[in-house]
């Protein structure tokens, strides 16, 4: 298949579904939906995160990576820094890694 008709079908597709939410969003939505809604975000980076975390070469592997994960969390937690978060991450992995 050509891909430049792949491209323009998936912009088509992309757009056509945007599109097609704007009238339902454009008037105020009921409070359980905006609750919802405000939880994709945390469900999509957990999922993202989680394979990588808990699977190495597609088996699940209970590492140094997990406790290291937790170190992030929690920096994250407390200070809201990514910066710091991928630092404290880093640099648990590391020590475990080192001692492990």
């Amino acid at each position: 298949m050509n891909p430049w008709a792949v491209f323009a079908g998936m912009a088509l597709a992309t757009y056509l579904t945007r599109f097609a939410m704007m009238p339902l969003l454009s008037r105020e939505l009921p409070r359980p939906v905006l609750r919802y809604l405000q939880l994709v975000p945390v469900a999509i980076l957990s999922a993202l995160i989680a394979p990588a975390v808990l699977l190495v070469d597609r088996r699940l592997t209970l590492g140094p990576q997990i406790p290291a994960a937790a170190v992030g969390v929690v920096v994250a937690w407390r200070t809201r820094s990514v910066l710091w978060t991928i630092f404290a991450g880093m640099l648990a992995y590391w020590l475990l890694s080192a001692l492990l």
